[in-house]
């Protein structure tokens, strides 16, 4: 290519990346959450030193993505707990897959010859602007991107675009073939590190082969498909890891649910893809799924004529099937066969998926603008173009506003569907978390209003007993606080921090025994608890056990409480 061609293509690569950033600006102005940023960020004491012992070998919320915890590690480095740069790292790597996505789209449609014959023509930019544009606008995005805990989505999509791109490099290059092999499985790897998600990317090089390398027919299908074991191997070894570190529980629903949800879901994902609004956090699971309901039928229905409408379509023209076929297989980890979570669907899952139905628009637009060389059809896609990005523009940065706080995000949801009565809402995540970041804030009143909210809908939620119990202990209400404490107790005999504050509201009642019996038992399950010996101590003391009591206080000075060493020199021990 000339140095102009060059120039106006990263002028145009560019262009929608710089979109992308501006749009996610105001992200730099919000928090964190209370949901999974504390296990990944603020509380999480392993990102604050470069321990690669523990980046590469812990599993942090039930997940095997070291290089997302070594990229919170970085940001911890470089700004602390300042949420904004935090944000940043997550907003430029967005933009950063923006740019990615119009390079990709610009290879596929090189290789598939629907380019125009001159040099950077006005098809294929078209089609590579307007995917791209799509893809850094699109508020389904605002969850990956606007919420810190989800770097894994971002990180990961920068790696599986960088893999699919080098592959795209190797099938079509006469030149340093095997190095942009090499490059592509090391760079899924990466990916794979990233979220586990990304296994799907083998998959996705078969599509490639298909359509529109055509490389899965005599005499290039043998090699097709032995250079793809390589990315097989990787991707089930990443699977079986998931497997383990989460413990799915594949009984958890039955299967008739997961295939019930599975189907409405892939429709529900492509309706919200052309109708980006009334977006959730959470979106909550029917109450009685049913093989007989207007969702599954219609669900059903629409992609059974989809499906059947690309098969017939591929004698012609194979775009269509294997556009479905990559938004099928790309979602399909998390479209709810394998359930991991609670949630129905989850907009963040949309992320690579998207790429699909938007590349799918840009050929449309391309096509649009390649059937006259008048300049007519040109402006009509522009304008086109600059309004809906405007609409997609607008949606995104109310979207982010969600993510503000913890406050916003959950009154929000339960906004939105605290009078759906043929839906299950999870109330042991949206009414507790909204309950805990009351409890964060010392309104412990209203902390325990949505606690009982939290109860009532969800009888067994131990830590919702125990938050609220502490929450009437800080009130001064102890007997509430011992019969919530006793209930956490009874649902979860393994939780340290349960017997540690119902000891405390027992040595508080001068029931010194009984808080002797709690403080011994959080000892035993949480060893390296300062606090507990400290009680301990104290509760022995108070007993007239004097040797127990120098002892547990000893060993709350040596895990480093000062005030276990305050206590004993007061008392000359």
């Amino acid at each position: 290519m000339s140095e102009n061609t060059n120039r106006r293509l990263l002028a145009f690569c560019l262009l929608p990346a710089l979109a992308a950033f501006l749009v996610y600006l105001p992200a730099l102005g919000n928090g964190f959450v209370n949901w999974d940023d504390p296990v990944y960020v603020y509380e999480n004491l392993g990102i604050r030193s470069f321990d690669l012992v523990y980046i590469f070998t812990e599993t942090v919320a039930a997940n095997w993505h070291p290089l997302t915890v070594l990229s919170h590690t970085i940001d911890y480095a470089l700004w602390g707990l300042n949420p904004r740069g935090h944000h940043l790292t997550s907003v430029i790597i967005h933009s950063i897959n923006t740019a990615l996505v119009f390079i990709l789209a610009f290879m596929l449609v090189e290789a598939s010859g629907l380019k125009d014959r001159r040099p950077c023509g006005r098809m294929a930019l078209t089609v590579a602007f307007v995917s791209a544009l799509l893809f850094g606008l699109h508020p389904l995005h605002v969850e990956s991107v606007a919420w810190v805990s989800e770097r894994k989505d971002v990180l990961s999509g920068l790696f599986y675009l960088l893999s699919l791109i080098l592959y795209l490099g190797y099938a079509g290059g006469e030149q340093k073939r095997t190095v942009c092999y090499a490059a592509s499985l090391f760079i899924f790897v990466l990916a794979l590190m990233s979220k586990p998600m990304a296994v799907s990317l083998p998959l996705t090089l078969l599509i490639l082969d298909f359509h529109p390398l055509d490389r899965l027919k005599a005499p290039t299908i043998k090699r097709a498909l032995v250079e793809k074991i390589p990315f097989f191997a990787f991707a089930a070894m990443l699977s079986l890891t998931t497997l383990f570190t989460q413990k799915v529980a594949m009984s958890r629903f039955l299967l008739t649910e997961r295939v019930n949800l599975a189907v409405r879901s892939y429709v529900f994902y492509i309706y919200k893809t052309l109708l980006p609004v009334d977006l959730l956090p959470v979106y909550p699971r029917p109450s009685e799924p049913t093989f007989l309901s207007v969702e599954f039928l219609g669900s059903l229905v629409i992609l059974l004529a989809i499906t059947v409408f690309c098969v017939l379509m591929a004698r012609r023209k194979k775009l269509f099937l294997s556009v479905w076929l990559y938004f099928v297989l790309t979602l399909a980890p998390v479209i709810g066969i394998i359930q991991v979570g609670f949630q129905a669907a989850a907009d963040r899952y949309m992320y690579l998926p998207s790429l699909g139905p938007f590349m799918l628009v840009g050929i449309g637009a391309g096509f649009f603008v390649q059937r006259s060389a008048a300049k007519t059809p040109l402006y009509v896609t522009a304008v086109l173009t600059i309004i809906v990005s405007v609409v997609l523009s607008l949606l995104t940065v109310s979207q982010t506003g969600i993510w503000k706080d913890s406050f916003t995000l959950w009154h929000y949801e339960i906004s939105r569907t605290e009078n759906r009565t043929d839906a299950y809402v999870p109330a042991g995540v949206v009414y507790y978390n909204l309950a805990l970041a009351y409890d964060s804030v010392g309104d412990f009143r209203k902390a325990i209003n949505y606690y009982d909210i939290t109860v009532k809908k969800d009888p067994k939620h131990a830590k919702a007993y125990m938050n609220r119990g502490i929450a009437y202990g800080e009130l001064g209400m102890l007997g509430a606080a011992i019969d919530d404490l006793n209930r956490a107790v009874e649902l979860d005999p393994g939780n340290a921090k349960a017997f540690l504050n119902r000891g405390a509201a027992l040595l508080t009642l001068k029931r010194y025994e009984a808080a002797k019996e709690d403080f011994s038992r959080a000892v035993v399950l949480d060893p390296e608890n300062a606090i507990a010996y400290f009680n301990l101590g104290l509760a022995h003391y108070e007993l007239g056990e004097t040797k127990p009591a120098v002892m547990n206080m000893q060993r709350a000075r040596t895990l480093g409480l000062k005030e276990a060493a305050d206590f004993l020199a007061a008392r000359g021990l």
